[in-house]
């Protein structure tokens, strides 16, 4: 998983991401790709909402490029 921030920066390796009906964002939040974290699924409780297709492939293709896994 990828901790999220309301504070935006200019750092390379962050996606932003608008809020819309479907992510359960209340305003503009970055995606921290350059601070992946290990968790256990059982400390996922509940989901607040989906990020959708396209900024989950930009996520990916970061943390991938990140990664060495590209």
């Amino acid at each position: 998983m990828v901790p999220l921030t309301s504070t935006i920066r200019t750092f390379h390796f962050e996606v932003v991401i608008e809020p819309d009906v479907t992510n359960g964002l209340s305003g503009t939040a970055a995606v921290q790709c350059q601070h992946p974290r290990a968790a256990s699924p059982q400390m996922i409780v509940a989901t607040r909402g989906n990020v959708g297709p396209l900024d989950l492939s930009q996520i990916r293709e970061t943390l991938a490029i990140i990664l060495d896994i590209g």
